[in-house]
């Protein structure tokens, strides 16, 4: 790549090929200014070889291998590089250059690493503490430098000058000569990576989020230019709707969604304590219909609340020594299985064996085994042995 970084249409000649055990073809050229899947943390260039298209870039010690689904027939081919790609990445990872030594000049957190996905991009801080504040902070003085139009210049210079030099952060085993990426008055660094030519052309950093990592260090999640706008297009969209559908002002929706968001939990709540109370009630009926056969009573019922089926299972074996079985076809079909402490039947046995022969998932503790249904056929047949084998299900 080197001093020619924004090359995007070039002529190389075919050194290598070969096919790997997926059917892609792996191409090795004479020159390339494909950058690589990965390096420096930053994503790889796309574009098409001869007209084909590229499906990746990789690099495999020295070699630099561009992957395609097609074959390219002739030795010497004409590449480019799709332009639109190449521009987001060098927005991300210029503007990841301005986030990381904002946050070094005015907070004394240094960036450990970075990494750039097909969503968005991080950094990993070496601190821990970071805040609401901080964050728009850090914002604004980026938003300072990408509208002062700050030049980014790529150069080389030799190692041996690199320690007279402000650089942000000295990796070490470095070559003769090293790359620099300079935004003039902001950030000086090593880099190997694609830029654009002007702060201005990062056009906005927007931080999402950020969590704690290994302990002692923030996971920065953030997005720039494109892709930040996108984003800021997006939830707009979202928040313009609701505040539509709720017939509120947009700075009311929070505390509007805050409210009803607690009502319908509130809600959520007295269902399942109504539910519980109700249990008692079906359980007591339920064992008062049970049938008695060979010193056992026995349970059998199907229930279209999935919810309420497993509160029934776990008073049945609190209250009464029962052998029972549930089920129900809310959701994937999925039955219940269970017996008290005295009841002799080895229902548990019962349940493993079709467990074993249906291949379901499924599990349990103490008295109580779940069975999960991958479809409905299998549910029928477990069902109809036990219908043939003990009584009849109805529905509650």
């Amino acid at each position: 790549m080197g001093e020619k970084s924004m090359t995007l249409k070039f002529k190389a000649n075919i050194l290598k090929k070969f096919v790997n055990n997926k059917g892609l073809f792996h191409l090795k050229l004479d020159r390339t200014y494909f950058y690589p899947d990965g390096a420096g943390g930053q994503l790889g260039d796309r574009g098409t070889i001869n007209g084909k298209r590229v499906l990746g870039v990789i690099k495999q010690g020295d070699e630099i291998l561009h992957i395609l689904a097609e074959d390219v027939k002739n030795k010497e081919v004409l590449c480019e590089i799709d332009l639109e790609r190449r521009f987001d990445v060098s927005q991300q990872h210029t503007g990841q250059h301005i986030l990381s030594t904002v946050f070094q000049k005015k907070f004394n957190a240094h960036t450990l690493s970075f990494h750039m996905s097909e969503e968005y991009s991080t950094i990993d801080l070496d601190t821990i503490y970071l805040t609401k504040e901080i964050a728009k902070e850090v914002e604004m003085k980026c938003f300072e430098y990408i509208i002062a139009a700050k030049d980014v210049k790529i150069y080389f210079v030799d190692k041996s000058k690199v320690s007279s030099m402000p650089f942000r952060k000295i990796p070490q085993n470095l070559p003769a000569k090293v790359r620099v990426v300079e935004i003039t008055g902001v950030d000086l660094s090593l880099c190997g990576g694609t830029h654009v030519k002007n702060t201005a052309e990062v056009g906005l950093i927007k931080i999402l989020k950020w969590e704690k990592v290994k302990g002692k260090n923030t996971r920065v999640y953030f997005l720039c230019g494109n892709r930040a706008i996108k984003d800021y297009q997006l939830k707009n969209s979202i928040l313009y709707n609701t505040s539509n559908m709720l017939s509120i002002g947009i700075k009311d929706v929070f505390e509007k969604v805050k409210r009803e968001h607690e009502e319908l939990m509130a809600t959520f709540k007295m269902m399942r304590r109504l539910k519980r109370e109700l249990v008692s009630y079906i359980v007591d009926e339920l064992y008062a219909n049970a049938i008695v056969k060979d010193g056992d009573r026995y349970i059998l019922r199907q229930f279209k609340d999935a919810e309420m089926m497993r509160y029934v299972a776990a008073e049945l074996v609190k209250k009464y020594d029962v052998v029972f079985f549930l089920g129900t076809t809310n959701g994937k079909p999925s039955l219940m299985l269970g017996k008290g402490d005295k009841a002799k039947y080895d229902v548990l046995s019962y349940a493993m064996n079709w467990k074993e022969r249906l291949a379901l998932r499924g599990g349990g503790k103490r008295n109580i085994i779940t069975l999960l249904f991958e479809e409905k056929g299998s549910f029928e047949s477990m069902l109809g042995d036990i219908k043939q084998n003990i009584m009849e299900v109805k529905d509650v």
